[in-house]
């Protein structure tokens, strides 16, 4: 644009038989073009950031920020890319991507000791519940029964753990819980009767109750849980902590504006994750509640969810908040506008 608008304004036209051209200033100005057009041209950097949902209300906040351009902002042009939890983090580890939004699965492949840590975490509360067959109300309708999740150690089946342990529920033998896979398996399951209860994503729940079926627990309710945030692999973390401060910047700008512009965030539920607009409206009071405050977990809760995943994995070894998070770049960028924000 500023080649185009420069050249439109015609301050110089060189005519071969005419001498009254001043080579001097067509000289000066084309060098004045070479040294700041590059400069105009690559100051947004792109970055890649990967998760294993196409569509879902999980990474809804992120697209959000990338479409009101709150990363550009930060001279960061960001590229959402969908890949399976497993490919995402060989991706990561290999430098094919810059970095993951799935929180869960970066504190199980750091219990693994891959050198990857969360910068920060947006979401605290497991946007998960666990939905039951019409008549299912209580525990009692629950026992000598099936329940089904997506996979074993997965945030889903970590929540529906929980909820059947809030219900009274002696997971070794009051039920069965199966591993059945995507969202969509669990939920033909239940609707054909093959399990009495499955754990299912915001906002598969709305839809689910829609058709009669009973919300019987939301995790969100009973514990705290990293369900996503910028992760990073320490050696970004060393060697480019200016872009990874560029990326929270942007995530804690999206987070501060689902509640601001809640209702743009809703008509951005609409277009883009194609809700109906109540389902939206559900989905965004559920999201903007789950929030952390300025992108950190505090450390007390974030062990807890260590520890729960840990013993999931069956990992003996003690593992401590630093093995799994960094929160450094965070704390410094909060910092920084605590000291320039008027008193």
């Amino acid at each position: 644009m500023f080649i185009k608008d420069a050249l439109a304004r015609k301050p110089f036209t060189v005519l071969a038989n005419r001498r009254s051209v001043n080579r001097h200033s067509v000289a000066s100005v084309l060098v004045t073009l070479l040294l700041f057009v590059p400069l105009h041209l690559n100051a947004v950097e792109k970055v890649t950031i990967a998760h294993s949902v196409q569509l879902s209300a999980t990474i809804a906040p992120l697209l959000y920020g990338i479409h009101r351009g709150f990363f550009r902002d930060e001279n960061v042009d960001l590229e959402y890319r969908m890949l399976r939890t497993d490919i995402g983090v060989k991706a990561i580890i290999n430098n094919e991507i810059d970095y993951l939004y799935s929180a869960g699965t970066a504190i199980r492949a750091s219990i693994r000791g891959l050198p990857i840590r969360a910068l920060s975490y947006d979401l605290e509360r497991l946007p998960h519940f666990l939905m039951g067959r019409p008549g299912v109300k209580s525990a009692s309708d629950l026992r000598g029964k099936i329940i089904g999740v997506s996979s074993f150690g997965a945030s889903g089946d970590v929540a529906a753990r929980a909820c059947l342990r809030s219900m009274g529920i002696d997971l070794k033998k009051d039920v069965t819980i199966v591993s059945m896979g995507s969202d969509a398996v669990r939920y033909n399951a239940i609707k054909a009767g093959s399990v009495e209860a499955i754990i299912v994503p915001l906002p598969r729940n709305i839809l689910l109750k829609k058709e009669g079926f009973g919300e019987l627990c939301y995790a969100g309710h009973i514990f705290k849980g990293a369900v996503s945030g910028v992760v990073a692999t320490m050696d970004r973390i060393r060697n480019k902590p200016e872009q990874a401060r560029a990326v929270l910047r942007g995530m804690l700008k999206t987070s501060r504006s689902l509640k601001k512009d809640r209702g743009d965030f809703v008509d951005f539920l609409v277009s883009r994750i194609k809700l109906e607009r109540d389902v939206a409206d559900e989905t965004a009071t559920v999201m903007i509640d789950g929030q952390t405050k300025n992108g950190i977990i505090e450390e007390n809760d974030l062990q807890v969810v260590i520890d729960a995943e840990r013993q999931l994995m069956q990992v003996d070894k003690p593992v401590k908040v630093s093995d799994v998070a960094d929160y450094s770049l965070i704390r410094e960028i909060l910092s920084k506008e605590d000291r320039t924000s008027p008193r």
